[in-house]
């Protein structure tokens, strides 16, 4: 059991502990290991499969996986998605993989379960670093997947990242038969040409890049203290989940720092669970600096200038739309709210951006929104509950909602320290 990479006992393990389980060799390998830990410390193991039908053997793998882990001692529950959108994306991968991961999340929240495993391993990594060094990425992208991050109200944590896939296959009985995703195979997609790239080239070593990706780590971590000290004297975020910079940190703060704060400033305010690309934080800050600079929009952020200072906040248009039902005990909205007192809601209900017409409605029931104390494009981004299409509640106005609404940080900075 040394195999398992475990940033702290107390920290993963809760009543039941979730695995991603795709039925590859790698979250097979990972579901049987952490279900002989598990067994040690008595905890219970949920594994979420989630049932795409992107290709007409999933049904008859899945078919299979089921029994073999349920004999194992592990629940498995299907995990349904509609991925028809994600056909027409031209990041498919990408998004997918995303969506995949929300879907599972909302799962996990709903049961109460904090943390997520996924079956991420050694040659993962430096797939992943060699894909991003080939995109331009800076510290944080070179820097890698991290073994624990937080992921929209859970946790996913990644056991296996230092682990060679070739050991992951001699854990599993010998008997144990795993899919093969064919889609893995595909020339289309640059992850699968960088995994054939690294098989054919034997100078090409993922423990060394591996390696590197914990040095930057390590770089990161030196930086991000910086960054922190100034995040908290140049930046405010509000609990309405919008961000007002001043612009005195352009004159103060080296290049470097200055992308950390408004990488995480980004990340915080669009909701999202990753970092914006680095080019696109380049382009960001070139604009930013401009004396004419008027407004853009980065990342899922409208960035604008307010007051003096440089506004970040979600473009409301593009907030996720949710329905809701009776079963759900909590929700992560859009990456960045979590709302309990969800029951009370009819069934059909949908949680999206309360926007340009929810702010008439409110107008016109003569409910003021004065009192929130944020701009005016925030309160557009602000989520509201309708049913039918008629407004019936917005959680931040309290006379509309009787649950509790909290905005998600996505730094470790204390936001509120001044």
């Amino acid at each position: 059991m040394d195999v398992l990479y475990c940033p702290s006992n107390k920290g993963i393990c809760s009543n039941v502990i979730a695995i991603a389980l795709s039925g590859g060799v790698d979250s097979l390998s990972l579901t049987y290991l952490t279900r002989k830990w598990s067994i040690r410390l008595g905890v219970d193991i949920a594994a979420l499969i989630v049932n795409h039908n992107l290709r007409l053997e999933t049904h008859e793998e899945t078919c299979k996986i089921i029994p073999l882990v349920r004999s194992w001692g592990v629940s498995v529950d299907l995990v349904h998605i509609d991925y028809g959108f994600f056909l027409k994306s031209k990041s498919f991968q990408d998004d997918f993989r995303l969506e995949r991961y929300n879907m599972i999340a909302k799962v996990c929240n709903n049961r109460g379960i904090r943390n997520l495993l996924v079956g991420h391993h050694l040659e993962d990594q430096a797939e992943t670093c060699l894909m991003r060094y080939m995109k331009g990425s800076g510290i944080l992208g070179l820097k890698g997947m991290s073994p624990s991050v937080p992921f929209s109200g859970i946790r996913l944590v990644r056991p296996l990242i230092f682990v060679p896939k070739v050991r992951l296959r001699s854990i599993l009985p010998q008997s144990t038969c795993w899919v093969e995703d064919t889609s893995n195979y595909s020339r289309k997609y640059i992850r699968n040409n960088i995994r054939n790239f690294m098989k054919s080239n034997l100078n090409v070593n993922s423990t060394n890049i591996s390696k590197s990706s914990v040095k930057f780590e390590k770089i990161d971590k030196f930086l991000e203290k910086h960054a922190e000290v100034t995040f908290k004297k140049f930046v405010y975020v509000s609990l309405y989940g919008y961000a007002l910079m001043s612009i005195s940190i352009f004159k103060k703060t080296e290049s470097v720092i200055l992308e950390s704060v408004i990488s995480n400033i980004i990340k915080t305010c669009s909701g999202s669970c990753y970092y914006p690309r680095y080019k696109a934080i380049l382009g960001l800050i070139g604009k930013l600096k401009k004396p004419k600079f008027s407004g853009i929009n980065c990342s899922g952020c409208l960035v604008s200038p307010y007051k003096g200072k440089i506004l970040f906040t979600r473009e409301w248009d593009m907030a996720e739309k949710t329905l809701l039902d009776s079963t759900l005990k909590k929700i992560v909205w859009d990456g960045r709210f979590s709302i309990t007192g969800i029951p009370g809601f009819p069934k059909g209900s949908v949680l999206e951006s309360l926007g340009n017409d929810g702010i008439k409605e409110l107008n016109r029931m003569k409910i003021g929104v004065d009192y929130l104390t944020c701009p005016s494009c925030v309160k557009r981004g602000l989520p509201c509950v309708r049913f039918k299409n008629t407004l019936i509640s917005v959680p931040h106005i309290k006379s509309l909602f009787y649950g509790k609404i909290v905005f998600n940080f996505k730094v470790s900075y204390d936001f509120f320290s001044k």
